[in-house]
């Protein structure tokens, strides 16, 4: 009997060892990216890790194992260090700032295998935004949202030109006219194509985008994201005045390439301000999620409100914006 607790206590003790390992070195995990795309992946879950490492620490110390406790600890000590930024603001509570000079906007990933036209839709009402845009809308759907949405004047659609995603496409509806002919950006091979928005308001013309880059499931899309995120930060530092860019842009902030974005954008990051708010998947428990659902502005937009909105059954959240 003893023989075999000691066995047992033995295992308990590698197991954890090897977690500690494991651990500690994710750190370095983002800088194989380039060489092994599939390191990619490990770059976003950062709080996970952090979360990981706590509980261990607080395990270890309750066995009274104070040698692996030590080793814990010193691992998320060392990760702590590598998390820049540091997401230290999780407020999330919802105010209701909003006047006659506000702009409402709602960005929500529909996820194309589920769609819920009619639950969204009267979720839209409720919120009553200015301008919607969705992420992975078909044809079919887009007449769906079309025929609900009756109340939004102004609306458009664009399919996804890549052959693997036809399906993958783009949606606006705005009650604020467009100025620009051409609502829909595309920046070449491997990238769906973006919203972009050109409203009045208060005699000042707002950008609004809608970006939707692929998902790092494989070598070619994770290498597509990226590019298209670079081309992303070239087009919006150029753009004059007031922007504001909304986009399930499957990544999160500790990405290299969103960091550029960010900085060559000259852009502001939402969760700064208003709280780190996780959105994917929707139907995890929040603690598990990550945010890969951003909401980006420059200087010249006043961002009075953002926040995460309910779970209407995609695998993301809608991401809701006021501003003026």
């Amino acid at each position: 009997m003893k023989k075999s607790k000691f066995n047992l206590s033995i295992i308990i003790s590698a197991v954890i060892l090897f977690s500690i390992f494991i651990l500690a070195l994710m750190p370095f995990s983002g800088s194989l990216k380039d060489k092994i795309w599939f390191f990619d992946i490990f770059i976003h879950f950062k709080l996970h890790y952090i979360c990981s490492l706590f509980l261990l620490s607080l395990f270890t110390a309750v066995i009274r194992k104070f040698i692996l406790f030590f080793l814990s600890a010193a691992a998320l000590v060392f990760n702590l260090f590598f998390i820049d930024p540091f997401p230290i603001n999780f407020k999330t509570e919802k105010k209701q700032i909003s006047g006659p000079d506000s702009i409402k906007t709602l960005f929500f990933n529909i996820d194309w295998h589920t769609q819920n036209p009619v639950k969204n839709t009267g979720y839209f009402k409720t919120e009553n935004p200015d301008i919607i845009l969705l992420a992975e809308v078909t044809p079919g759907s887009y007449l769906e949202y079309k025929d609900l949405l009756a109340d939004y004047q102004y609306k458009g659609y664009v399919s996804n030109p890549n052959f693997d995603e036809p399906f993958n496409g783009m949606a606006y509806f705005s009650k604020y006219e467009p100025l620009n002919e051409n609502s829909f950006i595309y920046f070449g091979e491997g990238a769906i194509p973006c919203v972009s928005l050109n409203i009045k308001k208060n005699n000042k013309i707002y950008t609004i985008m809608g970006v939707h880059p692929y998902s790092p499931v494989t070598k070619t899309r994770t290498l597509n994201r990226n590019k298209q995120l670079i081309k992303l930060a070239d087009y919006v530092k150029d753009l004059k005045g007031p922007v504001i860019l909304f986009g399930d842009l499957n990544t999160s902030v500790w990405l290299p390439e969103f960091k550029h974005l960010v900085k060559t954008g000259n852009l502001l990051n939402s969760m700064d301000a208003f709280g780190y708010q996780p959105s994917w998947p929707g139907f995890a428990p929040v603690f598990l999620r990550i945010a890969i659902d951003h909401v980006l502005y420059n200087k010249d937009i006043n961002l009075t409100e953002k926040y995460t909105g309910r779970n209407m059954g995609s695998d993301h959240m809608p991401q809701i914006a006021v501003f003026e």
